[in-house]
């Protein structure tokens, strides 16, 4: 069995891992040990290859895009901001271009040339990558020293900084599995689920709206008759399930068994809007879901299909009671589903829970209980919205985390 001994040692050649090891003092030895056999796959799949880095916002916006974590990171955050993110990468020859929603990409909008970056930093920061490496065992030694063991290889160090993401996209090696070797070093890990995922509903009407989107929907969670989350934003449906900016966000707080409430028309309250309806609907002549859609400009087939539930159309528009008019109002105000789950870890684009919060020093990324041991990235119970938030979060811990070490090996 062949044997190394790095000064660092990082698990997972993702963004986060790639990225601390291109800030680690270059003066310690490095390695990066890979599941597969090749790195950054997720990075190569961010914003739709185009790879969407971060936000230019105003870094004091970000906290409140991910979720009750946001006030916990706030710190990595402002230690290393979009800003800050924007100019390493045009330091390191690849510029950087803002669109008009203010999502970042690379000019080129080839997630492979920031792949490339990160890989020829690294080269130029004598970073070992070790390919195909499941890693078998971890263990922490009397002497301080973590040993890893794969199938032919042991590995000995100082520092061990785990980057091995969630469990999204398990095909390009981020499964999850590597948790249970946390669990056995004794890390608190919370409940993992699928996050920025479709969402599943008993019964999915809509088939037939599939590539049909809609901008400044409101989506709300009830949980037990209560809401326990509401978000606006663009919605699209699909063959098979709701998706969107607005559903892939608030998808975070959803479990079987809530229900999802949707309004594609967030403008009045609803007694306004009841009047407002009603007083149109008597005094134009038309079908009840033509002038609706005049109304409204909601897409036909949309209407369609919701007020057909109703059964209205029959009634003379001038006989509609006050009754029959919130029921319209409802229709597309408050339509309503139950949730059986999500499109699964297949289709998320990131990880709900991880290693626990309350173990980790912010302002170092190390386990409170083991100052050699530090976590960077999706790893941590840490999700952020669309838009280059999770990327911000796995550049920002990856460079808080090699700069404390580097801080650490000088005292």
């Amino acid at each position: 069995m062949k044997k190394y001994f790095y000064d660092n040692l990082i698990i997972g050649a993702g963004p986060a891992g790639l990225f601390t090891a291109c800030n680690l003092d270059r003066n310690q030895t490095i390695c990066i040990l890979e599941k597969t056999g090749k790195p950054g796959q997720k990075l190569l799949m961010a914003g739709g290859g185009q790879c969407n880095m971060t936000h230019a916002g105003d870094i004091k916006d970000f906290m409140e895009h991910y979720g009750k974590a946001g006030k916990k990171i706030r710190q990595v955050l402002y230690k290393f901001n979009n800003k800050m993110l924007i100019h390493y990468f045009e330091k390191s020859h690849l510029k950087m271009i803002i669109r008009e929603d203010n999502k970042v990409f690379p000019e080129s909008l080839k997630g492979r040339d920031v792949l490339n970056t990160l890989l020829q930093n690294c080269r130029d920061n004598q970073v070992d990558i070790h390919y195909h490496q499941e890693i078998e065992s971890v263990a922490y030694s009397d002497e301080k020293i973590f040993h890893v063991k794969t199938k032919d290889r042991e590995y000995s160090c100082h520092n061990l900084i785990i980057a091995t993401g969630g469990c999204s996209y398990p095909t390009t090696g981020s499964d999850g599995e590597f948790f249970k070797h946390l669990r056995a070093l004794g890390v608190g890990i919370s409940e993992l689920y699928p996050a920025l995922v479709p969402i599943e509903v008993k019964d999915y009407p809509y088939t037939s709206l599939a590539g049909i989107s809609l901008e400044n929907v409101k989506v709300s969670i009830k949980r037990d008759s209560k809401k326990i989350a509401s978000l606006t934003g663009d919605i699209l449906f699909t063959h098979k399930n709701f998706s969107g900016p607005v559903i892939l966000n608030i998808s975070r707080d959803i479990r079987p068994g809530d229900q999802l409430e949707i309004s594609y028309y967030n403008h009045q309250d609803r007694e306004t809007l009841r009047r407002e309806l009603g007083e149109f609907l008597k005094r134009n002549p038309g079908t009840l879901s033509n002038l609706v859609r005049e109304y409204t400009h909601l897409p036909k087939r949309l209407l369609d299909t919701l007020l057909a539930k109703l059964q209205l159309e029959e009634i003379p528009l001038s006989n509609l009671s006050k009754r029959d008019i919130l029921k319209i109002v409802d229709s597309f105000t408050a339509d309503t589903h139950w949730i059986i789950g999500t499109a699964g870890f297949n289709s998320a684009m990131v990880t709900s829970g991880g290693v626990l919060l309350e173990e980790i020093d912010f302002k170092t990324l190390s386990h409170k209980k083991n100052e050699q041991l530090f976590f960077v990235g999706e790893v941590l119970d840490v999700d952020g919205d669309t838009g280059g938030y999770n990327l911000q979060f796995a550049f920002s811990s990856a460079y808080v985390c090699s700069k404390s070490i580097h801080a650490y090996n000088k005292k």
